[in-house]
């Protein structure tokens, strides 16, 4: 029996419903974004009407007998309906707005925790595979953050969980070149090489002493002291602490793991990523000194380059980290930023 007409329908309806699901996330931002503009045009609407109530009651009082008597009142019963009107629209608006930002909060918060759970396995699972799932984690986490919308946001606390997702984002920018490594190298010794350095990014040792015993405990970054940020995530989902400001301090980019640059190579990589945004490549043709070029590779931001004529380059190949350079420069501790 011939299979292949069922398999072809198997994955048209499979593509179509990943269209529906993709629609139907689209549809749900769409909806939180017009119940919020809703609320702040009902809230307009409402202030407008007060205002023209009562300049046609305190202002504009014409007597009964008075042409504009009829007009008065039209236009009173008129300001009176629309106010009633506006009043119960922002009532559904909120309700409505309210649940959605629930939804969302929940959607964030299950999507930490899978990304969080996925970044306990660091140690034992150490490997591209590893890393792909966490850049899928991580895309989940950022979209569902992209959905949150606050209607009014006096203590930036939509800011405090984008410097939330970041700390995971850096990870990946610093990380995603060496693994990209790991693909096509088979020397087992050069691998653990690797391996190691993403390994010190993510692995902190503490050293205690007592006497002559002496104790070594690691840290996985990506999942050590995040109990208070987690705190301040469920007060966000809760309402609570609406007029505290929360803050996110802690980064994985260090001296140790991000090379900061003299501000005449970072001439460079601000022309680089210029180039990049116009040809939409990371092989560009670009001329510099070789000497400079070298010190660029050896500092990790390109990987190789082209020579050209008069001691200079003709094309250099760049890094996907040079394009995130100054992004990773604002996350570098204040201390090592200098």
């Amino acid at each position: 029996m011939n299979y292949q007409p069922f398999l072809g329908i198997i994955i048209v309806m499979k593509r179509l419903v990943n269209q529906l699901f993709r629609y139907e996330n689209i549809c749900e931002v769409v909806i939180v974004k017009i119940q919020r503009n809703t609320i702040y045009i009902t809230l307009v609407a409402s202030v407008f009407s007060v205002v023209l109530y009562t300049v046609c009651i305190f202002f504009w009082n014409p007597q009964q007998s008075s042409p504009c008597y009829d007009w008065h009142t039209f236009i009173s019963n008129l300001v009176i309906g629309i106010w009633g009107g506006a009043i119960v629209s922002l009532g559904i608006a909120l309700v409505s707005y309210g649940e959605s930002r629930r939804k969302d909060m929940e959607a964030f918060m299950r999507a930490d925790l899978a990304l969080f759970e996925h970044c306990g396995h660091f140690t034992d699972q150490n490997s591209v595979e590893w890393f792909d799932k966490y850049c899928a984690l991580y895309k989940a986490l950022s979209d569902c953050w992209a959905n949150i919308k606050f209607l009014f946001d006096p203590r930036r606390h939509r800011l405090f969980l984008k410097e939330y997702i970041d700390f995971y984002w850096s990870f990946m920018i610093l990380t995603e070149d060496q693994y990209n490594m790991l693909r096509y190298i088979a020397e087992p010794s050069r691998s653990e090489d690797i391996k190691n350095k993403i390994k010190d990014i993510v692995m902190e040792e503490i050293i205690t002493q007592k006497g002559i015993c002496k104790n070594i405990l690691c840290n996985n970054r990506l999942t050590h002291d995040k109990e208070i940020a987690k705190k301040h995530i469920d007060d966000i989902y809760r309402n609570k602490n609406i007029l505290k400001k929360f803050e996110f301090n802690q980064t994985l980019v260090t001296k140790q793991n991000f090379i900061l640059l003299e501000p005449k190579f970072e001439v460079y990589i601000k022309e680089f990523r210029e180039e990049m945004d116009k040809s939409n490549s990371t092989e560009l043709d670009f001329i510099m000194p070789i000497d400079d070029a070298e010190y660029l590779q050896k500092a990790g931001y390109i990987s190789g380059w082209t020579v050209g004529i008069n001691g200079q380059t003709a094309k250099v190949s760049c890094k996907f980290i040079t394009d995130n350079y100054f992004l990773l420069k604002a996350k570098l501790k204040p201390e090592e930023n200098s």
